[in-house]
């Protein structure tokens, strides 16, 4: 499992240095594929990701990869990323750093749009209220 985790670490250095889409992509994959393979927890593999994205030079690359993974990862990576506690920092990221305002805004109608009414991950909701009475998308309601 160490030895994954490590190769995740390296992906996860190479998705966010990489220019060139092709490599990306297939980083991507291969990233998805040490999760979907229960080579890595998709504890850990969020954890990791959500240190790259308060990295502020690999933020919007990593949150692309964060929506790549709840793409193609299921269950396992939802619930991690849909919990109170990463959705908070998540949240209180955006709301501090105009960078990535713009793209965990997106995100989060992207999820929510997904998700429909799915009672399983209820607080996504309670985030999109906050962010949208806090003005992400405008002015303020």
């Amino acid at each position: 499992m160490f030895w994954y985790k490590f190769k995740f670490r390296r992906l996860l250095g190479s998705v966010s240095t990489t220019t060139v889409k092709s490599e990306v992509k297939r980083t991507k994959d291969e990233i998805c594929q040490l999760i979907l393979q229960y080579r890595v927890k998709a504890k850990d593999a969020v954890q990791l990701i959500e240190e790259n994205i308060y990295e502020n030079r690999s933020s919007l690359k990593s949150l692309d990869l964060l929506n790549f993974c709840m793409r193609n990862c299921g269950a396992v990576f939802h619930n991690e990323v849909l919990n109170e506690t990463f959705l908070d920092n998540l949240y209180r990221k955006a709301k501090n750093c105009r960078n990535i305002r713009r793209k965990v805004a997106a995100l989060i109608v992207e999820w929510t749009d997904k998700l429909g009414s799915k009672t399983d991950y209820p607080y996504i909701f309670c985030v999109y209220n906050a962010m949208k009475s806090d003005g992400f998308w405008g002015k303020k309601v």
